[in-house]
């Protein structure tokens, strides 16, 4: 018995090299994006100020995080009451809040980082999904929404938003629904903006079995699927039933600042309009060069051909992101939920650029709906 055992060991110890030595690009890649989180998060200050004259929605998550109990006792406005997820994990956590907080939001980009990569890698090489994941560290510091206001405020749900979202894609892309489901779900919980990645899922689950769209194709895989994201859409409605929101007339600062009765009213969207009519500028450069930094001109570099099956699996997906500016005060924050669309075709576009560069201006047409078998022939 003892020799068997020390076989096993054996083994077991000469699997674990294998898979090191085949993994040693990702283990070094992801030891640097830890190495660069960690710096990051070491030199971004923590503001302890949770209640400033404006009010935010930090305050709310801050407060839940306390006590997740006073979501039905009409202490938390809405939208942010519905935002559970996060806040009660930091509730369930042993520490103080801003270092849960803290803690779970460096976890979750360091996980959205690592699965960035593995999605990257359903339509790219190793090389170009690291400068992908490169392109995500790119924008971490140049678009301050992104990693620096959440760290420097330190109770927000974005982190974990993010994670979710690229987790539902690699669900997607790689066909497996009961996954997606369960994080389609996490998402709901988080932040209802999740539930923008459905039109992904019936898109790709239709391309999958079809080349052309029909109406009724389309019905019937929308029939044959929607099981998958009815238990989130359940959650989404049976939240706003039983969670008790605070009036926003009854949060004199809140109402104050924003000038609306409701959320979501008319005079919300007027509002907000308005904000945004009075600095066209900042609206400008928050759609484009505030949200994605420099590599947004990579993304012209693509073929027409990758630019129409683009659109076509995550055009309604995109324009539905840009449509929360109707709804949203801090635009880049709202926008950069499409942070994956973007790197990826982003990322196509670089290799594109590399390819002319190298004297080889054949451009690959992939099909952003499921993994390709030759990796686009990249080194």
């Amino acid at each position: 018995m003892k020799r068997i055992k020390i076989l096993q060991d054996n083994d077991y110890i000469r699997n674990l090299k294998e898979r090191i030595y085949r993994n040693r690009f990702e283990l070094l890649i992801f030891t640097g994006y830890l190495i660069y989180l960690t710096i990051l998060r070491l030199i971004i200050p923590t503001d302890y100020v949770l209640y400033s004259e404006e009010e935010y929605d930090w305050e709310f998550y801050y407060l839940m995080s306390r006590d997740i109990t006073i979501i039905f006792k009409k202490q938390v406005v809405k939208p942010f009451c519905y935002r559970i997820f996060y806040p009660f994990l930091v509730y369930l956590l042993p520490f103080t809040p801003l270092f849960s907080f803290s803690l779970i939001s460096f976890m979750s980009y360091l996980i959205m980082g690592i699965i960035l990569y593995y999605t990257l890698r359903l339509h790219l090489s190793k090389v170009y999904s690291a400068a992908g994941l490169g392109i995500l560290c790119i924008l971490m510091v140049t678009s301050q929404e992104f990693v620096v206001m959440p760290f420097y405020i330190g109770f927000t749900v974005d982190p974990l938003v993010y994670l979710l979202f690229i987790c539902c894609f690699y669900s997607i892309l790689t066909s497996n629904k009961k996954m997606y489901m369960i994080f389609l779900i996490f998402g709901i919980l988080t932040k209802e903006s999740v539930v923008l990645t459905i039109p992904v899922f019936f898109i790709c689950t239709f391309y999958r079995e079809q080349e052309t769209i029909t109406f009724k194709r389309f019905l019937i895989t929308f029939y044959q699927n929607i099981k998958y994201i009815f238990p989130a859409i359940f959650i989404l409605l049976l939240l706003r039933l039983i969670v008790i929101p605070l009036p926003i007339q009854d949060h004199p600062h809140w109402y104050e600042y924003y000038m609306y009765d409701d959320y979501l009213s008319i005079g919300f969207f007027i509002a907000v309009i308005q904000d945004h009519l009075d600095d066209p500028i900042y609206l400008i450069l928050g759609c484009t060069y505030l949200s994605w930094s420099y590599f947004i001109f990579f993304l012209f570099f693509n073929s027409k051909k990758n630019w129409m099956n683009w659109f076509k699996i995550y055009g309604i997906f995109m324009s539905c992101v840009y449509l929360q500016i109707l709804i949203g005060v801090h635009i880049t924050r709202i926008i950069l939920i499409g942070y994956y669309p973007m790197i990826l075709f982003s990322t196509l576009g670089f290799k594109q650029v590399i390819d002319y560069i190298m004297d080889n201006p054949k451009q690959e047409e992939i099909q952003f709906f499921k993994p390709l078998d030759n990796k686009l022939g990249l080194i």
